[in-house]
């Protein structure tokens, strides 16, 4: 979590700076004396939480509130002051204050606030995630569909409980909602599993072998079979699907070959 500091005693800086820094998910980004100075570096550095001072030479507290969420309106501010006037505070609450912290200041009095004020912070932005990805769903109807056929597709062709299905689903799942392509999705989701590609590759490649066979088994029965003349030509083509029905009667020695982008590409459209 990053803060700035503005106050213009400079010991309190560093009492507030101490504080914060003990603790190593807080960084402190900026600090300053001057509240005219300071502004330019609050929406330069764009800290989640501001720690202010109330009354500053030039502008109070409430003055650089003001000016920095009139550009920022997420960055959090928690005022410090000597100061009770419940007038003074109430303004304050009413351009954006968060918390407000008495001096003294007490070591323990500010940590409770800023734990408060992370949980806050934290919060709201699973809250905005969410309201965000139930956006995009709502304007991308069309791609959430295409992930779901591609569910149906694989268990069609009786391969979805397989590990690489698994791996399949994930790339398409990522292609969907980052607008990658194959190669940027399979290098997305390797590094965020920390897995080899090879071995994600070979995972794949069993499980669109064994959908080929079970597609092939469809046709030696039943050559009109739906699935058959739905999946041979798009997934597969359809001489890799006759090689692989020919292998399994016993005529050619060769099986079917599969290209794994082609197979993603073609589960991606459908």
């Amino acid at each position: 979590m990053k803060y700035y500091i503005l106050d213009d005693d400079i010991n309190i800086v560093k009492i507030l700076r101490n504080i914060i820094e003990e603790n190593f998910d807080r960084r402190v980004v900026g600090y300053n004396t001057n509240p005219k100075s300071a502004i330019d570096e609050i929406l330069l550095n764009r800290p989640d939480v501001v720690l202010i001072d109330y009354l500053m030479p030039g502008y109070d507290g409430v003055d650089v509130i003001k000016k920095i969420k009139s550009v920022i309106s997420d960055i959090e501010f928690v005022m410090i002051s000597q100061v009770s006037d419940k007038a003074m505070i109430g303004e304050a609450y009413g351009e954006g204050l968060s918390f407000f912290i008495t001096k003294p200041i007490n070591k323990i009095e500010v940590d409770v606030i800023l734990n408060n004020m992370e949980g806050r912070i934290k919060t709201s932005r699973k809250l905005n995630q969410i309201i965000h990805l139930i956006g995009n769903s709502e304007k991308n109807e069309p791609s959430i569909n295409r992930y779901e056929i591609a569910k149906s597709v694989l268990k069609d062709l009786g391969i979805y409980s397989e590990k690489g299905s698994k791996d399949m689903i994930a790339i398409i799942e990522i292609m969907q909602s980052d607008e990658l392509d194959i190669s940027e999705a399979f290098d997305h989701y390797s590094q965020a599993y920390h897995e080899k590609p090879k071995i994600v590759r070979q995972r794949m490649r069993r499980s669109m072998s064994k959908g080929l066979r079970n597609l092939a088994y469809l046709g030696i029965e039943d050559y009109m079979n739906e699935l058959f003349v739905k999946y041979s030509n798009s997934l597969y083509d359809f001489e890799t699907v006759k090689r692989e029905m020919d292998y399994i009667r016993g005529i050619n020695k060769n099986r079917g070959t599969i290209s794994i982008d082609k197979f993603l590409e073609s589960l991606n459209e459908f």
